[in-house]
């Protein structure tokens, strides 16, 4: 990653797959300090979203993490990306090599997927008629971010990743690389 002193080696990764006809899309998982809000834990996370989930003890100490696309992509597509990611919040560890198979191009960068950190959240919170208010008083700081490569299925024209329910058609992707 370029910076104010040259390149930075950036912390990177893939989720596991065994297939075949696999595209790996790039992912932000980013680790932010929220203010504002309590949003420091997955069970944190449960209750700002109001996930029809009880709170388990383990879930208190398990850390919660922005997820956002490192790909360009229509507002809409990029903002269902990042929620259902975020509230998915991957378990799966990520394997610290490059993925082999078709791999799409980071071509969003961090700061960008940082300043999207407060829409992906007013995304999820709910009841947004209590939370929306606070808003303006919620600040997200960025403190890291490992670049993650998620596998998705190709089946014709469509890309899918059934376990985080994302579908996204590839012609998209190709006109999103001219935005």
């Amino acid at each position: 990653m370029a910076g104010k002193e040259g390149y930075t080696k950036v912390s990177f990764g893939a989720l596991p797959e065994d297939g075949k006809h696999v595209t790996y899309l790039p992912f932000y998982r980013i680790k932010g300090e929220v203010t504002g809000i309590d949003l420091d834990s997955y069970a944190d996370l449960i209750r700002v979203a109001n996930l029809p989930k009880v709170v388990r003890e383990g879930w208190k100490s398990r850390g919660f993490r922005f997820w956002s696309p490192a790909f360009k992509v229509r507002p809409r597509d990029l903002l269902r990306f990042a929620r259902n990611l975020t509230l998915a919040q991957p378990e799966t560890g990520f394997v610290p090599v490059f993925p082999e198979g078709e791999i799409h191009p980071v071509t969003l960068s961090i700061n960008e997927a940082v300043e999207g950190l407060k829409i992906n959240l007013a995304s999820f919170m709910k009841p947004q008629r209590i939370l929306f208010p606070k808003l303006p008083e919620i600040h997200i700081k960025a403190r890291s971010f490992v670049l993650i490569y998620v596998p998705f299925q190709r089946r014709g024209s469509e890309l899918t990743q059934q376990a985080f329910q994302l579908r996204l058609n590839k012609n998209l992707l190709d006109y999103a690389r001219h935005l």
